[in-house]
């Protein structure tokens, strides 16, 4: 955990002339001047350097571009609410919700053109996510029923699983898989567990550069309507900023400490423990662009926090690599500004699911 300390700036190197052995004036002058620019330039290198706030552990990037102002694409979608199932999401006013009650499935449309003809076994003309439900057998592991939907359902036996990989949406934990057949090619299913069911989105652009943005913009905003927090936070407390229209609640044995660094135009929200006020587990980084960020920007998106699509790196697990500290980061752009919110865990669940539901009251009010 972070020691709340300001940051120090480093001393200057100073520029150090020989004049020992000097036997010449013109000579002397020379070496003098050399020395001066040498010495120069160092100390601007490494003044620039050193003036850089040490509030996060990420690697930097000296090529990451500013970003700009942040912008909900789904601000004007409609809400579509399934009261049978309890879950809702969103889809463009252009487009619209296809539910297919005996097939056990919706399906969300980008465009309501959608070029579809009974005597025509061309694929559809506008782009679709389809989302379906399906009961798991007691005793069977997830990815067991994921493998035997997969592979024999809609795909040939020869379809094989290349990799999964863990996201969060909305706080809650999902899975993509990888399939991939000769007949096929790849495939990414993505699954989510809840309340006995497994919810299967499926989208034929995943990965389309052009395309793929309207899947990821339904899936950030798919959530169950009946979800509850890993804790109870109605009688945490608010914090505001008006500075930056943020709010957020924090549990009420927790207290904020703001510090500002006006030489960066940065802001550091430290969330601490009032039992141990000289420890940083959390904190929001305020930060006006990407530039001591690093790559983080250029990640893929795998995680939200609201309707802001973010991106959340977690460390590896003890058993894997022994560190000092264990650390999740989350980033995220609003209103033009980034923001690091960092959760010092050390793999205690307890801290986790407070981390998770801090981030999960993060509102902007403009």
């Amino acid at each position: 955990m972070d020691n709340i300390s300001q940051p120090v700036q480093n001393p200057q190197p100073e520029s150090q002339v020989d004049r020992s052995h000097s036997s010449k004036t013109k000579l002397f002058l020379i070496g003098l001047g050399v020395l001066f620019v040498v010495g120069l330039g160092g100390a601007y290198v490494l003044g620039t350097k050193n003036n850089q706030p040490a509030q996060t552990q990420v690697a930097v990037s000296p090529t990451i571009s500013e970003p700009t102002p942040t912008h909900d694409p789904t601000a004007d979608w409609e809400e579509y609410i399934n009261t049978k199932h309890g879950y809702s999401l969103k889809y463009p006013a252009t487009g619209e919700v296809e539910v297919r009650e005996e097939e056990g499935r919706i399906l969300v449309w980008e465009s309501k053109d959608k070029g579809i003809t009974p005597e025509s076994d061309a694929p559809p003309k506008s782009n679709y996510v389809t989302i379906e439900r399906f009961p798991v057998p007691k005793n069977t592991s997830e990815e067991k029923f994921v493998l035997s939907k997969e592979s024999p359902s809609g795909f040939p036996m020869s379809s094989k699983l290349i990799e999964k990989e863990d996201i969060a949406l909305n706080g809650v934990e999902a899975t993509e898989y990888t399939f991939e057949s000769q007949e096929f090619g790849k495939s990414y299913p993505l699954y989510i567990s809840h309340d006995g069911y497994l919810y299967r989105f499926l989208s034929k652009n995943r990965f389309n550069p052009v395309k793929r943005g309207f899947y990821e913009h339904v899936l950030f905003s798919f959530k169950f309507t009946d979800q509850a927090q890993a804790g109870d936070t109605a009688n945490w407390k608010t914090y505001k900023d008006n500075k930056y229209s943020l709010v957020f609640q924090h549990p009420s044995d927790w207290f904020t400490q703001v510090r500002d660094y006006p030489e960066n135009n940065e802001r550091l929200i430290n969330i601490i423990k009032e039992d141990n006020p000289t420890l940083v587990s959390l904190s929001f980084s305020i930060k006006p662009d990407w530039s001591n960020i690093g790559y983080a920007k250029d990640l893929p998106k795998n995680y939200s926090v609201g309707s802001i699509q973010a991106v959340r790196v977690d460390p590896p697990k003890k058993e894997e690599k022994t560190l000092e500290r264990y650390q999740t980061n989350v980033y995220f752009e609003a209103n033009g500004n980034a923001y690091v919110f960092v959760c010092t865990h050390n793999w205690d669940q307890d801290y986790i699911n407070t981390c998770e539901n801090i981030l999960s009251t993060v509102k902007f009010t403009q």
